[in-house]
């Protein structure tokens, strides 16, 4: 079975802080997909702090409130800001998510952070990616 969600491309640009643009692919029958309520419930318990995220898709709130109607995309960007806070304890990191061709389930995922974590982005990147991935085909634990 192949992935729900592969990463084509990461460039990084570096001035005072690093803008990591990842270039995404999903499946075409993953373009319009989202979590069941199940799977939303399986991820918050392996990552809690998901919910708390800031997130000012549709609005400013926190991402709790927004995780059922959030694209495969859009769940990967929290997943790698998650991750990437965890391991600086606290550093400030943000994203922004877009549907470059949803159709053809293209997306473009922006990450905004400080330089100090740029040795742990591709590692954060590949790691939320399997993780979305194994939770998509009911293999998280």
């Amino acid at each position: 079975m192949s992935a729900e969600l592969e990463i084509l491309s990461m460039e990084y640009q570096t001035v005072d802080q690093t803008v990591c643009s990842l270039l995404l692919q999903t499946s075409q029958a993953a373009a319009d997909r989202h979590l069941s309520p199940a799977q939303i419930h399986q991820l918050l318990q392996a990552r809690p702090t998901l919910a708390a995220h800031s997130c000012r898709q549709q609005g400013l709130g926190q991402f709790g409130e927004k995780i059922a109607q959030a694209s495969l995309p859009h769940l990967l960007e929290h997943l790698i800001i998650d991750r990437l806070v965890t391991k600086s304890n606290g550093t400030l990191v943000a994203g922004v998510t877009r549907w470059q061709n949803q159709p053809q389930g293209r997306a473009q995922v922006r990450l905004r952070l400080p330089v100090s974590l740029l040795p742990a982005v591709e590692n954060a990147v590949r790691q939320a990616a399997q993780e979305l991935n194994d939770l998509l085909a009911d293999r998280l634990c």
